[in-house]
């Protein structure tokens, strides 16, 4: 039986027209592990909406210490200070989000805002130096020897930005060295994630989703998910876990109700109680689901990233 593990941080965004359901409908079905950052959902949250592509840098500052205060950014975010240089950065995304397969083949995909003329990202990666090609009707821009410094977009964009791929009527940006995965999901020549049960089950209603990890190929579990959402005024956590059976299900509940009040954190050692505060532990069905909320905001992602809190197998503590 395939086995797929998700870890989702999400926050319902109002108005959110696409959002985590649209990004799994971009990703190819054999992807095993997702990355993804609702850049738009999040800056809304924390109130850096208005900080757009011309802004000031103080402005370009306080967005990078919301951005690490929340442990939440694209790969671009690191760059933002020197982005006036680059046909887009930081400040033009919706959303991104990487992935990988079983093989080992690694793709991102942008989606920039709508006023971001991809046409003319083509035109000016070509002026920078860049080789234009065709990818089934698509731009492809590269940097064809890896040492080669392309001008002033080396001080602005992330190394990996060598190889793009610019999807124009979709408003998406494909980087990396196999991008042929994502452009036929695009195109309609492939399946895409959206069409796995898990993704389905755990997604449910989180159109705008902050950030997700997604994993396939963990043992114990069918299916895990880990999301964080605003409710009341709060960023509430819920985790999920499918299991095999209403059995095991009922069993996990119970040992991860005594985790959370008891145990540590197998990394930090820190007992859990520090960290997390539980409000249930729940079984329905196949399904254990846990609600709560970390007492520091970066704890979620931080945590979602190791997989702690939809860990199939717990910690002995």
């Amino acid at each position: 039986m395939a086995v797929l593990a998700v870890v989702a941080v999400a926050m319902r965004s109002a108005g959110e027209p696409e959002g985590l359901p649209r990004a799994l409908e971009v990703a190819p079905a054999q992807t095993t592990q997702i990355t993804y950052v609702n850049r738009d959902a999040w800056a809304e949250r924390v109130g850096v909406e208005g900080i757009e592509g011309d802004a000031s840098e103080e402005e370009r500052l306080r967005y990078l210490q919301e951005s690490d205060a929340g442990a939440v950014s694209t790969p671009l975010a690191a760059f933002a200070a020197g982005a006036q240089d680059a046909p887009f950065g930081e400040l033009d995304v919706d959303w991104w989000m990487s992935g990988v397969d079983g093989a080992g083949v690694a793709w991102e995909v942008y989606r920039l805002d709508d006023d971001v003329d991809l046409g003319d990202v083509a035109d000016e990666l070509a002026g920078a130096g860049y080789a234009r090609a065709d990818l089934r009707g698509h731009d492809r821009l590269t940097i064809e020897d890896a040492g080669e410094d392309p001008g002033a977009l080396g001080q602005a964009w992330p190394p990996q930005m060598q190889d793009l791929t610019l999807l124009e009527d979709e408003h998406l940006v494909v980087v990396g060295a196999s991008p042929e995965q994502v452009v036929d999901v695009v195109d309609g020549d492939a399946d895409a994630a959206s069409g796995s049960e898990g993704f389905e089950q755990l997604t449910q209603g989180l159109s705008g989703a902050e950030f997700a990890v997604l994993r396939g190929g963990v043992a114990d579990c069918t299916a895990t998910g880990h999301l964080q959402q605003s409710a009341a005024g709060r960023l509430e956590t819920v985790a999920r876990l499918v299991l095999a059976s209403h059995e095991a299900a009922q069993q996990d509940a119970q040992a991860r109700q005594t985790w959370l009040r008891q145990g540590q954190d197998p990394v930090s050692r820190q007992p859990m109680q520090e960290l997390f505060d539980p409000e249930s532990v729940e079984a329905d069905g196949h399904v254990v689901t846990v609600r709560g909320t970390f007492k520091e905001p970066r704890t979620g992602p931080e945590m979602a990233m190791r997989d702690v809190l939809t860990a199939c197998e717990l910690p002995s503590r």
